[in-house]
């Protein structure tokens, strides 16, 4: 029967384009912009041809600007080794290819050479050459084995003679672990690299006093005071909002501490940050009731007032959080007699909870941190042992992997920032 409607899903969507396409019904057509929710590294290189195909130009581009953004997983998948030779050298070439190093390219062509050796072979150093738009392969496969002898910790540094200019991921960064309970206050810091997975000690706090500030200067690798905070607080939460650095207080531009208006709730051992110019203070054990807390509030720098959003699913102290997208994560912690490996993410628009899959240790009082779209949470404890490991959320595959190196000490209640590498050398090394 004809209702003049007509429902598009995945499963019918590459059986509509082509009518749609032919009888030119641009609505039915637009209709399967839902696509674009779909894209993922292991399909939208199949998207993006089928865009061509059928004059999706938006999708199109979509696919194709997905495709480079995250091209270094992108190459692990099988649409990549089935692409043809002249699709690999338009891929490659791109200056918009999100990449870190060099190298990955390379790495990418050389394994789906391999894949296609039978049919593909001679036309390696074609790829290769094509890929940085220089018919000189030769260099840039000497390049490539000096970057293969340098040690470790020194590859990124290399500059590559052949390589035209790339829309990089970024600086290559670190994750510096400060202080904690190991079990008793610590000192230490360690820096974990993103890149070559690998933990080392970094430069020692100066004091474990609990109202002492102390900045970091990560090219002489020194500490230095900066102004205390008005009271001696312990397992307190600390974000930056519009320049100013809060703990559930205030730090302006004339580096003094002030005061701003109190929580509606006493909590400790909470979350804190900051998403959309709000400050969050997510869960944590106020004291008085002997229960953990499932609220969560938010403080307007403007108004000078605290407001509460949707609670979430759990109780939660000890909680790491972490922002990527505009979307809350809330991770591990404990209600009491339990301890988590739950997360739970709250969306701002929809004021929603909803859960991601579990991490592979329960954990409270961890530390997370957020590096080229992938979650680090860094040690805590079991409830009997601080852990000295560190797990990694992939959001794109939505699994969790263990990082090969650990930190030097376990420890619980750990600061963590992420910094750029300073060019000359990585923080704790020599």
């Amino acid at each position: 029967m004809y209702t003049g409607s007509i429902e598009v899903s995945e499963d019918n969507v590459q059986s509509l384009l082509p009518p749609a396409n032919l009888l030119q019904l641009s609505e039915v057509r637009d209709a399967c912009d839902f696509l674009k929710d779909q894209l993922h590294p292991t399909n939208c290189l199949g998207i993006k041809a089928f865009a061509d195909i059928y004059f999706c130009h938006d999708l199109l581009s979509i696919a194709q600007a997905f495709a480079l953004k995250h091209f270094s997983k992108v190459m692990e998948s099988e649409e990549f080794y089935c692409l043809s030779h002249t699709d690999v050298i338009e891929l490659v070439s791109s200056t918009e290819l999100g990449i870190l190093l060099e190298e990955d390219v390379f790495e990418a062509i050389i394994s789906w050479t391999k894949y296609n050796t039978n049919n593909l072979s001679t036309r390696t150093p074609q790829t290769l050459s094509e890929e940085q738009s220089n018919p000189a392969c030769k260099d840039f496969l000497f390049d490539a084995l000096k970057y293969h002898l340098l040690p470790p910790h020194e590859c990124t540094s290399l500059t590559w003679s052949n390589c035209l200019p790339r829309k990089r991921i970024g600086m290559p960064q670190l994750i510096v672990t400060v202080g904690g309970q190991a079990p008793k206050a610590i000192r230490n810091v360690e820096v974990f690299d993103v890149i070559i997975h690998s933990c080392h000690n970094g430069p020692k706090l100066l004091s474990r006093r609990c109202n002492s500030v102390e900045r970091l200067d990560l090219n002489t690798e020194r500490w230095s005071y900066v102004k205390p905070m008005l009271s001696r607080w312990s397992t307190l939460g600390v974000a930056v909002l519009k320049e100013e650095m809060y703990a559930i207080g205030g730090f302006d531009e004339t580096k003094q501490w002030i005061a701003v208006a109190n929580m509606n709730t006493r909590r400790s051992s909470l979350g804190v940050t900051v998403i959309n110019n709000l400050l969050d203070a997510v869960g944590g054990y106020d004291g008085i009731t002997g229960q953990c807390l499932n609220s969560v509030e938010v403080y307007d720098r403007i108004t000078n007032k605290w407001s509460t959003i949707e609670p979430m699913t759990q109780r939660r102290s000890g909680v790491a959080v972490a922002i990527i997208d505009n979307i809350l994560y809330v991770i591990g912690g404990h209600d009491g007699p339990n301890v988590w490996k739950s997360v739970e993410c709250y969306d701002a628009q929809s004021n929603k909870w909803s859960c991601i899959p579990d991490m592979l240790t329960s954990r409270p009082n961890g530390a997370a941190a957020v590096v080229y779209d992938l979650l680090y949470v860094i040690g805590g404890d079991d409830g009997i042992t601080n852990l000295p490991n560190i797990e990694i959320y992939d959001f794109i595959f939505k699994t969790w992997k263990v990082a090969q190196d650990i930190l030097p000490l376990g420890r619980s209640y750990a600061g963590v920032a992420v910094v750029d590498e300073p060019t000359a050398t990585a923080i704790g090394q020599s």
